[in-house]
């Protein structure tokens, strides 16, 4: 069939010639595409005046430019022409060449004729302005080839099955016999499907519509998608019936099966309306279709090529709505636009800490320069309802907002992104850095170029840019314009590096107008937060609750404390969305389903993976943590009921929301002597508040005792050995900063290391080696003190004696009566627990008058010896000073049969045996191990649990007599062996043998009693011998 395109070509028979020597005359490169376009009758696309193609050809054999570009400036459109002949006629080069790309492409694939589709491929080929669109949507040539073999290769096999020979739709089948990917375009000519004809016939009503004298690529992508010329858009009925129907055909079909592009999100209609806004403001352009392009000038239509190669223009971003809207930085922004508009040193600097907004405050000053423009150009950016409404008034009033604070001065200017990355790429040799800086002020401070203020991101980074050996650096390249005020900068850099690098260099300082960018607050960052959710949500698919924004806020502020608001809240926003997207990508359902909501969960759950805290610690109410605070406490730590108490009433009060936000959760220093439970305190602390023993750093004073050891601490000044590896003290904190600080043994570290304490307890912040702050506001600071230890024994000695006495009276009249016996025998048998409550041991049981006076006492001393040994200021800082008290008998039996529970459990986890013992040998443990308890507390009654349980299990083990699981209970033996020392028997459940284990003679370390001694004073009166831990 005999197309129009064919009988222009033929008519034009007799201008072959002189168009190919055109063509040779024009680019080298078009001679093989001259010669191919020859053999199949349609070599020229030019003109048919060939008056008019000699001298054309003459000038361009000077000007190295297709005669195409020449012939565009001598024709006119005062009429229509419509027909196929005139279209081609007017067609560009590019679009010519799409046409060869598709003829080709249907060669290859063996069809009859050239399609829509395949058009389609042509286009994607040659691009012209629509490349900018296309990358938008992720779309490419070899996505293109291979989604249209596809669709081809599937019509044919459906075809086969139904033995038809065409594709419904008007898409031709693909006959397997001539699809082959590597055969070249066959030598026939390949007429236009009617379809085609008629997108091409409609690409020229598109073409008049838009005041262009040629026909464009993109004009035939518009007429593809379906473009109506007359209406100015695409007929809502297209997207309507792929939507009901699943139907679609042409460039509408390709994309909606392409790889990488939405089926359920493309519209058509918006597709569109960016490529006509494309190729009314183009701003880029490349020569390659596939892959990555950088924003680059060619010359053509732009008047900063070189700027447009290295950067970005943050105006025309912000003008196809691309950049995110800013919240909660409205001074910020205003202070920017003021410095602006100054005569002189009209260059702001943004200062402040990393993921506070810096870069945003610039895109909000590049909406504002923009604003004006898009309210002259609303209709082309929006679209109206029946009513003649805007679909998206609330954009449309957001955008009226900004353009109210545009200063007239700064209307039509443009903000440009310098990347300096880009500006040093690429540069090999000397001088081609300050060629390519020098051409970017050129082109910025021509007056024919639009008014244009450059932002440098990192500013401090053009100090010693660029710069070789005999060479300058960018910084002072840039000072000369700066100075004349003929080029504006927008800077950007933190606080640290503007004072590294801009503040030693005073000429680059006083051309810069410094500005500060506090982090927003809680409440700011919640609006910002919510400004920015839609966009984080259509991105996501989900929706986000509003609860789940202020606790994004609330939660990053308490639990990230190494970074900045509101970044890390769009962080920990963004993150809990991407997880509710994929959690509900693996649920497919063929019901369409809302959108899933992000909610409060989400967002505890990701800030738990963060900060490793339980999430049960986040998503309960801290309320019911602090109430249930000291019952939990007390369950682990025995005889300290009024210390427990101190802290919970401290740390309750603490996050209550009274105390002072900027001091640490608490600051405790435990007092008492060694043994009672201070450390032991501390790790429990750390395990109820929050969430697990491993939340405690412990530091061991000792350590410290030098001067120059306090550096330790915060780590090394510059210079020094260590610098880098950072303090003890603030690399841990910094690491966990939701922790019990132990400080073991304060008294012991030398003063001047006490002064660096000072600074956390009432700032709550400590500064390291580096310079940066290290945040103990969300730490619970304890300090632990043996001061006055030996008054202490001195005092627990005079009272032991005291009631010693006491205690001696009333067992002589006992042993009157015939009661009492203080054998170790009968201690062990629990003989001594009968009668009159009086304590196992032969001692009187303390009445509570009796143990607030002693605990008074011993309060007294310690803070007699505190005063003495520690500065007043150290002191005066502490939330709680708590005395432990001595343990008394019905704490140390519930400590003696921790440990042995203790032990019991890792043997059942180790070795799967199951143990059970007796109270006896608790008893045993007790007398044993509590010998001088009031001297060196609970340890010794490890030491004898490892003596007379532990070892005696071992022994068991080792001898074969236990193996895995099995079942056994351990009690005191009833006699004693030939020696006089007493003996452990192993009972055996499975069988019921029983093994004896004789006991060491050793006192197994100080503070115990021989329990053989106690065997041979069996009958010894044990007045002023008792254990006086069993109090």
């Amino acid at each position: 069939m005999a197309s129009d395109f064919s009988m222009y070509m033929h008519n034009m028979g007799k201008r072959i010639t002189l168009a190919c020597i055109i063509f040779v005359l024009c680019k080298p490169e078009n001679v093989v595409r001259a010669l191919s376009l020859q053999k199949v009758g349609r070599t020229s696309f030019l003109p048919t005046t060939s008056s008019r193609m000699a001298p054309m050809a003459q000038n361009n054999v000077h000007q190295g430019r297709s005669s195409h570009h020449q012939f565009a400036h001598h024709r006119t459109t005062t009429t229509s022409k419509t027909s196929l002949s005139m279209i081609f006629e007017r067609m560009s080069e590019e679009c010519i060449g799409s046409l060869v790309t598709a003829q080709s492409e249907s060669a290859r694939l063996g069809q009859p004729s050239v399609g829509c589709e395949v058009m389609t491929i042509g286009i994607i080929d040659r691009p012209e302005r629509a490349r900018r669109t296309l990358k938008q949507y992720n779309i490419t040539l070899r996505k293109a080839k291979l989604t249209v073999e596809n669709m081809f290769r599937n019509e044919a096999n459906e075809s086969e099955e139904e033995d038809g020979d065409k594709k419904k739709g008007g898409i031709f089948t693909m006959s397997p016999q001539l699809l082959n990917m590597n055969k070249k375009a066959r030598d026939v000519e390949l007429p236009f499907a009617p379809p085609l004809k008629r997108v091409l016939t409609n690409a020229g009503l598109i073409a008049d519509s838009l005041d262009s004298a040629t026909v464009d690529s993109e004009h035939v992508l518009l007429s593809l998608l379906g473009y109506d010329a007359k209406e100015g858009k695409v007929p809502v009925e297209v997207d309507k019936m792929v939507e009901e129907r699943g139907y679609a055909k042409g460039a509408l079909a390709v994309f909606l099966r392409m790889e990488g592009v939405d089926s359920t999100t493309f519209s058509s209609a918006e597709f569109c309306r960016r490529l006509i806004m494309d190729m009314k403001y183009p701003t880029s352009s490349s020569n390659n279709g596939d892959g990555p392009q950088l924003v680059t000038g060619n010359g053509e239509g732009s008047s900063t090529p070189t700027l447009a190669e290295v950067g970005e223009d943050l105006t025309e971003s912000a003008f196809r709505m691309e950049l995110d809207p800013v919240y909660g930085r409205d001074e910020e922004v205003r202070n920017a636009l003021r410095t602006l508009v100054r005569r002189r040193k009209n260059n702001p600097c943004l200062m402040g800490e990393p993921g506070v907004g810096k870069t945003a405050i610039a895109e909000g000053v590049a909406q504002i320069l923009v604003a004006p423009r898009m309210m002259e150009q609303l209709d082309e950016l929006f679209d109206r309802n029946e009513d003649g409404e805007f679909v998206k008034q609330d954009e449309v009033d957001w955008i009226a907002k900004l353009a109210k604070q545009c200063p007239p001065r700064l209307r039509n200017h443009r903000v440009f992104s310098l990347e300096l990355a880009n500006l040093v790429a690429g540069t090999k040799y000397r001088g081609e850095f300050e060629e390519r800086l020098q051409a970017i002020i050129e082109e910025v401070t021509d007056e024919k170029a639009p008014p244009t203020i450059l932002f440098i991101d990192e500013i401090h980074t053009l100090v010693g840019a660029g710069s070789a050996e005999g060479g300058i650096d960018a910084a002072n390249m840039l000072k000369p314009a700066l100075s004349r005020g003929k080029l504006q900068v927008i800077g950007a850099t933190t606080i640290s590096e503007y004072r590294k690098y801009i503040e030693k260099d005073a000429a680059l300082e006083r051309r810069l107008q410094p500005l500060m960018v506090k982090e927003p607050t809680i409440e700011q960052t919640i609006e910002i937060l919510e400004a920015i959710s839609e966009k984080y949500g259509s991105y996501h698919g989900v929706t986000y609750t509003k609860e789940s924004l202020v606790a994004a806020a609330k939660l990053s502020e308490r639990y990230v404390t190494d970074r900045f608001l509101p970044d890390k809240a769009i962080d920990l926003m963004d993150e809990a969305g991407a997880a509710v997207h994929m959690e509900n990508s693996f649920m497919p359902s063929s019901v369409p389903k809302p959108p899933p909501l992000v909610t409060e969960d989400e967002i505890s759950a990701i800030i738990a993976r963060w900060s490793n805290i339980p999430i049960g610690k986040i998503t309960s109410t801290e309320s019911s943590t602090l109430l249930e605070l000291e019952a939990s406490l007390e369950s682990r730590v025995k005889g300290q009921h009024r210390a427990i108490k101190s802290i919970a009433r401290a740390v309750r009060r603490a996050r209550s929301g009274l105390r002072d936000a900027g001091r640490p959760v608490a600051s405790f220093l435990f007092c008492g002597s060694t043994g009672v439970g201070k450390t032991w305190l501390a790790k429990s602390l750390a395990a109820q508040y929050y969430g697990s023993e491993k939340d405690m750093i412990r530091i061991d004073m000792s350590e410290y005792m030098e001067k120059h050891t306090a550096s330790r601490l915060t780590g090394p000044p510059p210079g020094y050995i260590g610098y880098e590896e950072g303090g003890q003290l603030t690399e841990a904190v910094r690491r966990n900063p939701h922790s019990v600080v132990l400080l073991d043994e304060i008294e012991k570290a030398h003063r001047d290391v006490l002064n660096v304490l000072l600074q956390v307890m009432e700032d709550g912040v400590l500064t390291d080696g580096k310079g940066r702050s290290v945040d103990f506001k969300n730490t619970i600071l304890v300090m632990t003190s043996n001061v006055g230890s030996h008054r202490i024994l001195d005092l627990v000695a005079q009272q032991k004696l005291q009631r010693s006495r006491s205690g001696g009276e009333r067992r002589k009249k006992k042993k009157k009566r015939g009661e009492g016996s203080s054998s170790f025998e009968e201690y062990v048998m629990g003989e001594e627990a009968n009668g009159d409550n009086e304590m196992s041991n032969g001692l009187e049981e303390i009445s509570s008058s009796v143990a607030a006076e002693e605990y008074a006492a011993l309060s007294e001393v310690v803070q007699d010896e505190l005063q003495k040994e520690m500065r007043p200021e150290l002191l005066n800082r502490m939330d709680e000073i708590i005395v432990f008290s001595p343990l008394d008998n019905e704490n140390l039996r519930d400590i003696a049969h921790a440990i042995v529970n203790a032990s019991m459990e890792r043997a059942y986890k180790e070795k799967s045996i199951k143990l059970s013992v007796s109270e006896s040998l608790i008893n045993a443990i007790l007398f044993d191990g509590a010998a001088n308890a009031g001297a060196f507390g609970a340890r010794p009654m490890r030491r004898a649990a490892q003596r007379l349980f532990e070892d005696a299990v071992s022994d068991a083990i080792v001898r074969g007599f236990l193996s895995e699981g099995d079942s056994a209970t351990v009690d005191m033996g009833l006699n004693t062996n030939a020696l006089g020392m007493p003996t452990v028997v192993v009972f055996r459940e499975r069988d019921g043998e029983s093994l004896v284990v004789d006991v060491d003679d050793g006192s197994g370390g100080i503070g115990m009693a021989a329990s053989s001694r106690a065997v041979n004073g069996a009958n010894m009166e044990m007045e002023g011998l008792q254990p006086d831990a069993i109090q």
